[in-house]
């Protein structure tokens, strides 16, 4: 149930709890009004990043693509604008699990996600980025538009077995031309998954995203990405030169599939396939000439036996926020954006299935090689969980009967401690056991479990090494001088600064990486 502390009102939503905090707002489960999505993700720009004007205008850029966009494999959004003074975007809420924790679950059994899912996953995502990759106007004017952070975490798999595309935040296109969201040298997306163009900041194309895919492929397959570390290790690994080959994790592998996803992490652009048809064209050879192929339905039972409880737990959620009652006002203090007649036109994927089998999905291939060291300790509950509640998802355990032939996945619980006094209270032999003292104790116990737990919940991902980082950059910027890019650059110090208060490390690696490569390059 949503804690009464997060119950608000907020236009025609009603937000019953957070999922999570990201670069520019915070996203929120919300009772709606709507009948076909009486549950939603709502997305609200945080205040101190509204101040920013360039946060917000890449905000509103972000709703403005968002809500005309229109495709299966596409996470929907259905409403976008402001209320309070405050944007906002509302999407549709997946029930299901972002491919980031598909492949730690998979990585935890020691296992690689079985090619038959890994093809089915690609080409379903790659539908999407084509009729992206191919959205046009009205007047038949081509968009050019880019994705620019396709990674693990950005591809939802939902427990109906569709897989869909998320999160526009990065997207560039001729609509952000004018507004100049993205100076020149400048690296945007997740390290681990950026195609090795943007990492010495050139420019996107439809092919930056075909790398995406190919990256994201190589982690289901591995169970680590195809760089690991730092962000700064990575990008300096990812500029010198390819990744470890594939086949030293999964010799498995078919020749033709080899082929083709070193094409699609092929180094130079113009290496990759022609666009995201013609990766599907070649991934669809494969699952024919191999049988590695599996329909929507076997693809859903696979991820629910995988993540059983998690998704009993979901259930069980989505029943309690069903019986919350939220009132249609649409109309208090809600400004929506401006919109097109309609949604943006683009091409429509062809998937040929002649001569394609479908098989049961096994639990997954062993690796013959273990994962890269830092990947394999478990993160905090935190940081483990930030990419899949940006995405919109609950994540709250529950203990439920696995289903019949399904090994219980196992946790190790870590208790915590109970804080010991150095010197014992004596209590007076007469009083006997001492009521009174017994609850100030229990109260006191109370309140400094309290305090640690947030103090864990809210400071663990957060490594000191950062703080470091950000002081050695900041030294360096003052250090160079003035030039045109020093407010920019001072403005994403701060941003990092925000972040680290907030316990936001992912966000505040991603912008480090970006700032030290930038100074770096001077």
């Amino acid at each position: 149930m949503a804690s009464s502390d997060l119950l608000e009102a907020f236009g025609p939503y009603l937000l019953l709890r957070t999922l999570g905090r990201g670069g520019m707002g915070v996203v929120y489960v919300a009772r709606s009004p709507r009948e076909a999505h009486p549950i939603v993700a709502v997305k609200r720009l945080r205040a101190d990043a509204a101040r920013v004007p360039s946060f917000a205008e890449r905000f509103e850029h972000e709703c403005a693509l968002a809500l005309r966009l229109r495709h299966e494999n596409l996470v929907e959004t259905l409403d976008a604008g402001e209320i309070g003074g405050a944007p906002f975007v509302a999407s549709q809420l997946v029930r299901g699990q972002n491919l980031g924790e598909l492949a730690l679950r998979l990585r935890e059994r020691g296992a690689g996600a079985p090619l038959a899912a890994v093809l089915r996953i690609l080409v379903d995502a790659l539908s999407a980025l084509h009729y992206v990759h191919t959205a046009r106007e009205e007047d038949g004017r081509p968009l050019v538009l880019v994705h620019r952070d396709v990674t693990p975490g950005n591809i939802l798999v939902g427990y109906d077995g569709r897989s869909r595309l998320a999160d526009f935040g990065l997207a560039k296109s001729l609509l952000s031309e004018h507004l100049g969201l993205t100076t020149e040298g400048t690296i945007l997306g997740t390290p681990s998954f950026l195609a090795p163009e943007m990492a010495t900041g050139g420019v996107a194309s439809p092919q930056t995203d075909l790398y995406g895919m190919g990256a994201v492929a190589y982690r289901l397959l591995t169970g680590a990405g195809p760089y690991e570390g730092q962000p700064r290790k990575v990008l300096t690994d990812l500029i010198a030169g390819p990744p470890p080959p594939i086949r030293a994790r999964r010799p498995d592998l078919p020749d033709a599939f080899v082929q083709v996803l070193g094409m699609l992490m092929a180094r130079r652009p113009e290496d990759r396939p022609a666009n995201a048809q013609d990766a599907i064209d070649r991934l669809m050879l494969v699952a024919e000439r191999t049988g590695a192929w599996v329909e929507q339905g076997e693809l859903a039972k696979w991820v629910t036996k995988l993540f059983w409880d998690e998704k009993a737990a979901q259930d069980d959620q989505w029943i309690s926020d069903l019986r919350v009652r939220v009132h249609d006002e649409r109309d208090a203090g809600t400004r929506v954006l401006p919109r097109a007649s309609g949604p943006l036109s683009g091409e429509v994927s062809v998937r040929p299935s002649h001569g394609v089998a479908t098989r049961p999905l096994d639990a997954g291939v062993p690796l013959t090689l273990e994962p890269a060291a830092d990947t394999v300790k478990s993160p905090s509950p935190v940081s483990a969980q930030a990419d899949l509640q940006r995405a919109g998802l609950d994540t709250a355990p529950r203990v439920v009967s696995p289903p019949p032939n399904r090994e219980a996945p196992t946790a190790t619980i870590r208790p915590i401690a109970a804080p010991t006094r150095a010197t014992p209270i004596p209590t007076p032999p007469s009083r006997g056991p001492g009521w009174i003292g017994v609850l100030v104790g229990a109260a006191l116990a109370a309140g400094l479990g309290a305090m640690v737990a947030t103090v864990m919940m809210t400071r663990a991902p957060v490594d000191v090494g950062l703080y470091e980082r950000l002081g050695v950059a900041t030294a360096m910027l003052r250090s160079r001088g003035e030039d045109a890019s020093s407010a920019s650059l001072e403005e994403k110090l701060r941003a990092v600064r925000v972040h680290l208060d907030a316990g936001d490390a992912v966000e505040a690696r991603v912008l480090l990486a970006e700032i030290e490569h930038t100074l770096a390059s001077k």
